[in-house]
């Protein structure tokens, strides 16, 4: 399995994937479409596509702005362990040294919550990454499975919090 790897680079792909795949079944269909169903079938299944690919590109454009911002800024999971950047210095942690992975609203900062993931460590130390940049592209629950398949450690992650996004 490769790394997990979280930023929005991979929004940014995915959108630009929906454009790709509708302007390429558009154009599959089109002859068929213009030939068997008439001009005016084939004119509003055009409309429908372009709009489905404007808007596709203007997600696209507002996820690359945010790309931009925040490229610094992710968060790595393999077998070695795990690896957090946030624009100062990479911070590692071993799967030796993490006792256990809780997701949860921002304990230290009340008026602000964000959703973070806090790794406890053996030493009594907890690191703490905010996943509030990426909410709207990720996956919780792969994030989970992330953590338990790379630590091999199924009981890594406790489900104390109930999350909403």
């Amino acid at each position: 399995m490769k790394p997990y790897i979280i930023d929005d680079r991979d929004i940014v792909t995915a959108n630009v994937k929906c454009i790709i795949f509708y302007t390429t079944l558009f154009a599959i269909m089109y002859k068929g479409w213009l030939e068997y169903k008439g001009r005016t079938i084939t004119i509003i299944l055009g409309l429908m596509v372009a709009k489905l690919v404007i808007s596709s590109v203007i997600a696209s454009i507002r996820h690359l702005k945010r790309y931009y911002r925040t490229r610094h800024q992710y968060l790595r999971i393999d077998k070695e362990g795990i690896f957090m950047y946030d624009g100062e210095g990479i911070v590692t942690v071993g799967w030796e040294q993490v006792k256990e992975i809780d997701f949860c609203r921002n304990k230290e900062n009340s008026k602000t919550a964000d959703l973070c993931v806090y790794i406890y460590l053996d030493n009594s130390g907890v690191r703490v990454f905010s996943l509030e940049k990426y909410i709207d592209g990720i996956n919780i629950y792969a994030l989970r499975r992330a953590f338990r398949h790379f630590s091999n450690r199924p009981d890594i992650v406790k489900k104390r919090n109930l999350i909403i996004i």
